[in-house]
């Protein structure tokens, strides 16, 4: 199958469907990847990464949509990506059918084959692929709001609570440095699955 890992569009949404080790197994197993330039660039991963792990990078979506069966995304369509969408391919994203009518119509009319990530269930019944966005939209939340209200105090709380080494610096440094740390611990339990 011809996969296609595309850049979000969505305004602030810089996360990305497949990151390069994603590619790698993906290929691993016969399927050809096609990479939007730049799709992982707002997640921390190049190009190359992607060239390094199988990928072909492609420098637009039409071209991604356009040989593409599978169409990889991380947030629901719009409506200029509507028209890539017909009976010969396959959208695998979350969808928000109730929250995005005017998609759902669209999927409808277009034949689509569409899988939203929201509605998948495990054998028990539950919603496994919404769980790590919960985790990661509550980790996401209390950043933001540290963001707006951190103070010397909760950088070195945080810290101690997390087992993390923070340097010396003004309040702005080190408020990144605690965001890297959070983010490498993401990036390795996500590899790690």
């Amino acid at each position: 199958m011809i996969i296609g890992v595309l850049k979000e569009i969505k305004p602030n949404e810089y996360r990305v469907a497949a990151i390069p080790a994603t590619v790698q197994e993906l290929t691993s197993r016969g399927h050809e990847v096609l990479v939007e330039h730049n799709a992982g660039k707002g997640s921390g991963y190049s190009d190359e990464e992607y060239i390094a792990a199988g990928a072909t990078v492609l420098q637009t979506a039409e071209e991604v949509y356009t040989k593409a069966e599978l169409f990889y995304k991380v947030k629901e369509m719009f409506p200029e990506e509507y028209k890539y969408m017909n009976k010969d391919k396959i959208v695998y994203t979350y969808i928000h059918s109730n929250a995005h009518p005017e998609e759902t119509d669209a999927i409808l009319e277009s034949k689509v084959t569409a899988i939203a990530y929201e509605d998948i269930t495990d054998k028990d019944g539950n919603f496994p692929l919404l769980k790590p966005m919960s985790i990661l939209a509550g980790k996401g939340g209390f950043l933001a709001a540290l963001h707006h209200r951190i103070t010397d105090e909760m950088i070195n709380t945080l810290a101690i609570a997390m087992d993390i080494v923070i340097e010396e610096g003004d309040i702005q440094e080190r408020y990144r440095q605690l965001k890297n740390c959070l983010d490498t611990i993401d990036r390795y339990e996500i590899e790690r699955k």
